[in-house]
């Protein structure tokens, strides 16, 4: 509306004026920006303007309805182990995007379902990954393999990168965070005592890992994502603070002292406020671990 006034005061219609019967009128003050289709009628004739307006008209109405051709997607979708999944419709619950489905399951058990991804509507956002509670870094198998997982970051790769990080970490406790990709770069804050891991969406980390974390040894964890309310794949905030408070499954076990999680969401641009929380939350558990050793 507001772009139609903008047109209507910039280009107005000059039109010919108020009729008057009494005179014929032998100009005709033509305006060439609203009717310039009109004189094209001298030069061709009326049948040819009228396909010349309909045609395009009907084309543009078909567009919708056409049949189209199958578009490769560049990003790996999420994928689903029929030996792994349960058929607990977890996934199916928190997919943003409704890009799960359940059938019976192959084994034939009944009662069974298995979950099935529709390609053409998942945004590979590995929420489904998050919400799998197969995805638990306290499996003892080699190699984590989960119901639902994204083939480019697996969450074994995520079990196998905090492993790492925190091999050596009795002598400096280090504040694990776990950014996305959508978001800051969380890289760009890593330090000697700050270890940074940027998912795809927030959404994907199973609440079991921030006890996993803990575990390892580091001195806390930080949650940290697109800012508040404004989630790349719609829902990953919600369903991420939903999870740590416990009112959403898989959730954070009651067990993990809540002073050593931390939620900060911060954007492109919010650099210096999550570095400021990083810094508060360092001091804050300092004082935890000064309390504790006295």
């Amino acid at each position: 509306m507001i772009t139609l006034i903008a047109l209507s005061l910039w280009l107005p219609i000059t039109g010919q004026g108020a009729a008057d019967l009494a005179i014929a009128p032998t100009t005709l003050a033509l305006d060439w920006w609203y009717l310039a289709i009109h004189p094209l009628m001298y030069a061709t004739s009326a049948n040819t303007v009228w396909l010349m307006v309909i045609v395009p008209t009907v084309v543009l109405l078909l567009l919708p309805i056409l049949p189209r051709r199958a578009v490769q997607k560049s990003v790996p979708v999420a994928e689903v182990s029929a030996d792994n999944c349960s058929g607990c419709r977890r996934c199916l619950d928190d997919c943003p995007y409704a890009a799960i489905s359940m059938i019976p399951h192959p084994n034939k058990k009944i009662g069974f379902e298995l979950a099935v991804v529709n390609a053409d509507f998942c945004a590979a956002c590995g929420i489904c990954a998050g919400s799998c509670p197969s995805s638990s870094p306290f499996r003892h198998d080699e190699a984590l393999v989960t119901g639902i997982d994204m083939p480019q970051l697996p969450v074994d790769a995520i079990r196998r990168w905090l492993d790492h990080t925190l091999a050596d970490n009795a002598a400096t406790k280090k504040i694990v965070v776990f950014g996305c990709d959508q978001a800051m770069a969380v890289s760009t804050l890593a330090s000697k005592n700050v270890a940074t891991c940027s998912l795809i969406c927030t959404g994907m980390l199973p609440p079991a890992f921030v006890e996993y974390a803990l575990r390892r040894g580091a001195a806390g964890v930080i949650l940290t994502g697109c800012r508040s309310g404004a989630c790349a794949f719609r829902l990953g905030n919600q369903w991420t603070e939903e999870r740590m408070k416990g009112t959403r499954e898989p959730h954070l076990r009651s067990n993990v002292e809540a002073r050593h999680v931390k939620i900060v969401w911060a954007d492109r641009g919010d650099e210096a406020n999550l570095q400021n929380a990083i810094a508060q939350f360092q001091c804050s558990l300092s004082e935890v671990s000064h309390e504790q050793t006295h």
